[in-house]
This record gives structure tokens, C-alpha cells and sequence, in this order.
């Protein structure tokens, strides 16, 4: 069997052939000598094609299957920081189509939602982990309180290079190390979700918010969560016009930073007038919020009382570590978990001579038991 036909059969739980039939016939007709599709001679998915397998997905909830389609995509590169990828090995080229259909799909979908007093809401936070501290735990504990968390580890930022980042695997290992101290009641709510790491880099929202909205129940409705570091930068972000239609969108002013409300202001215009509505700002003060809405009655704010995670970020970090014996906790301020910091001496990472080309399946050998 061709590892095309294998390939979409394994991404259903039982016998789906009928359904795609129409697909397999063709390209069971078009290379029926056995040669694979290559950039020379691909197999190109038409519209309806995608659209039926998108609906497939939908109807039996195949995750697997809308992370082919969507890595199947185009992936627009920054100079010198990813590596090209041509075509994909299943249907012989970078199909743009494919992840437009599946954006446009996921906000026809959303569109017929019915939003209600039972409507289920779910978080959205993402984050690279590189590595997670106890800063990220905090605030997943944070958005716990609200209801449901999907945290989405990212494989690459479209702004950094790849071979700043530590092998994916090894990121969830030290993200679901914390995770799994939640008390019970906390766990189960949260979600740790592959969704990025399983597509080739750089990750986007829009892409993987996509997914989720193709995989939601009628009665969903997601809120992504951002850093109001964000918001002057959203309008540059990657079909950012997309993604604020599939979401609330809702920022966050972290501990001891100012928000200057008419820069703040200026900067939401600027998403309304991309038609992206659904905005919300949380302060740290109630004093700031009433200030702002004050000024802006029409503006959605609040205010909580957010997790302090001024002291030991990621960058600080990498940055101990490349200077410090790893036999030796780190300082309580870092405020790295000690199951982060075994797995950290575990494959020895950040050091100066560490790299992060070491393959996915010698970390996988050396797999570390928590």
C-alpha cells in the first residue's frame, strides 16, 4: 500500500476508506507505478479534497490529520533562521491552499457558533518554555481558577533563530515535570497540548487556534491569553486578522509594568479597524482599571491579582546556567522547579559547548524518569 493511502487511514481509529475513496482512487490512478511524489511530479489536493478531509477530521475528531493538512501548508522563512523545506513527502509540494482552507473553515465555523450561558470556555496559553520555570506554573495555575487551560508549547517563534531553542521533546518533558505537581483538581483541568511542536516551525497562532476551533464542540469558546507586551506588536503578527476572529483575546499587564492607557487605546484601534473586537485588558489595580474605563467607557478591563513573575525568566535562566555548575541547585530567585533542574543536568542543557542539533532519538534513548 501506498504510504500515502496508509498514512490517511492511520488517521482515524477505524476503516475510513469509503469515505475516502474519491482521494485514493486518484492518486492510486496517478502513480500507479509506484513512484513517490516528488517536487518533479507532486500529488496536488483540489479544494473539495481538502474540504472533505478537513470535514473527516471535524467528524472524528482527528487531531493527527488537521496537523498534516496544516503542515502541508506554505511556511514563510526568516533569512538564515529556519531551514527550507520544499515539499511535503506525502503530496510532493508546499501547498499554500491547504492552510488557507483550513483558517477560513475554522472561522466559518466559528461564526455559526451560538454563544450562551452554557457555553464552555476554554484558555488558550502559549508559551516556548525554553526552559519552563516556575513563573509559567504560576500563571497556568493562575488561568486555572477561570476554567479550562490548553497550554500550547510552541516549536519556534517566526522572530528567533531554531537553534536557540532546546529540542522540543525535551521542553514538553520539563513543562509536563511541573505540571504533573498540580493538586488533582487543577490537573484536570489543564491541557498540555502538542498541537505546534508536531508541525514543522515556526509555530502560528492563527494555524494552531485553527485546529482547535475545527476540533471544538458546538458549546466552546476559546480565550487566548497574552502578555500586554503583545498588544503593540499583535497587528504584526501572522494572519493576526484571522486569529481575532476565532477568539477573545485578552492581555495581560504582569506585575511592576506600566500600561500607558492612550498607547494602549491607540493600539486597539488599531486591531478594530482589522475587525478584531473581542479584546480585553487586565490590570494589576483596580485603581488602573477604573482609570482606564474612565477614560474609554466602550473598552472591556478588569483587574486581578496576577502572580509576580518579575525574577528568573527564561533568558536569565540560560544565562546561570551557561555559567554555573549544574551539580548545583540553582538560587531560590531563578525560581526554577527541581524537577526542571534535574532534567536540565539529566541532558546537560545551556551549557556553553551544548548545542540543540542533538536528535530527538538519542534524547529519546536517554528518556529521564522523574
Amino acid at each position: 500500500m501506498a504510504a500515502f493511502t496508509d498514512f490517511l487511514l492511520s488517521c482515524f481509529t477505524s476503516d475510513r476508506s469509503d469515505a475516502l475513496k474519491h482521494i485514493l482512487t486518484r492518486f492510486n490512478l496517478e502513480f500507479s507505478d509506484g513512484v513517490v511524489p516528488s517536487v518533479e511530479r507532486p500529488f496536488k489536493l483540489s479544494s473539495l479534497d481538502i474540504e472533505l478531509l478537513i470535514d473527516l477530521a471535524r467528524k472524528y475528531q482527528s487531531e493527527k490529520l488537521l496537523i498534516a493538512l496544516a503542515s502541508m501548508g506554505t511556511i514563510e522563512l526568516n533569512k538564515n533562521k529556519t531551514i527550507k523545506d520544499p515539499f511535503h513527502p506525502l503530496i510532493g509540494c508546499k501547498d499554500p491552499a491547504i492552510e488557507a482552507i483550513i483558517i477560513a473553515k475554522a472561522i466559518e465555523i466559528h461564526a455559526l457558533k451560538t454563544i450562551d450561558i452554557e457555553t464552555k470556555s476554554r484558555i488558550v496559553y502559549g508559551l516556548s518554555g525554553n526552559p519552563s520555570t516556575l513563573n509559567h506554573l504560576r500563571f497556568i495555575r493562575h488561568l486555572l481558577d477561570f476554567g479550562e487551560v490548553i497550554v500550547v508549547l510552541n516549536a519556534q517563534s517566526p522572530l528567533k533563530s531554531l537553534d536557540s531553542y532546546v529540542e522540543p521533546s525535551t521542553r514538553l518533558e520539563m513543562l509536563q515535570s511541573m505540571i504533573d505537581t498540580l493538586e488533582d483538581s487543577y490537573r484536570a483541568r489543564c491541557h498540555l497540548s502538542r498541537l505546534e511542536i508536531d508541525r514543522p516551525p515556526p509555530s502560528r497562532m492563527a494555524v494552531t487556534m485553527s485546529i482547535l476551533t475545527l476540533l471544538s464542540q458546538e458549546n466552546e469558546q476559546f480565550t487566548l491569553v497574552l502578555g500586554l507586551d503583545a498588544l503593540p506588536s499583535f497587528t504584526r503578527w501572522y494572519q493576526w486578522e484571522a486569529l481575532g476572529k476565532l477568539c477573545n483575546l485578552k492581555f495581560y499587564c504582569r506585575p511592576g509594568e506600566q500600561m500607558n492607557d492612550s498607547d494602549a487605546e491607540s493600539n486597539l484601534k488599531l486591531l478594530d479597524a482589522g475587525g478584531v473586537h473581542n479584546t480585553h485588558l487586565v490590570f494589576n489595580t483596580e485603581a488602573e482599571c477604573v482609570a482606564f474605563l474612565k477614560r474609554y467607557p466602550s473598552r472591556q478591563a478588569s483587574f486581578g491579582v496576577i502572580p509576580d513573575i518579575t525574577e528568573g525568566s527564561a533568558t536569565q535562566v540560560r544565562a546561570y546556567y551557561k555559567t554555573h555548575d549544574l551539580d548545583t541547585p540553582p538560587p531560590p530567585e531563578l525560581n526554577i522547579h527541581p524537577s526542571v533542574h534535574a532534567i536540565i543536568r539529566h541532558y546537560d542543557l545551556f551549557r556553553p559547548e551544548a548545542t540543540s542539533s542533538t536528535d530527538d532519538v538519542s534524547r529519546e534513548s536517554k528518556k529521564f524518569n522523574h
